[in-house]
């Protein structure tokens, strides 16, 4: 595995997530880091756990062996 995905399954994901917590710094508004929270429950649930299970169905042992060396996020 090369480049961003031999450290986390989801870097475009990540990036948003990392983009979202510099917005919540940047308004210096403690409680809009709770977007990030709920953006990282809802994009578990509504993205990814649905593609993990698509890429599981396509294939198989070689995305489960990729799951188990690589993180879902970082």
């Amino acid at each position: 595995m090369e480049g961003l995905y031999r450290y986390s399954r989801n870097p475009m994901y990540l990036s948003l997530l990392l983009l979202l917590t510099a917005w919540c710094l940047h308004l210096q508004a403690g409680l809009s880091l709770l977007s990030c929270v709920v953006f990282v429950l809802l994009i578990n649930r509504l993205q990814i756990k649905p593609e993990e299970k698509l890429l599981t169905q396509q294939f198989n042992e070689q995305y489960l062996q990729y799951c188990r060396n690589v993180r879902r996020w970082l």
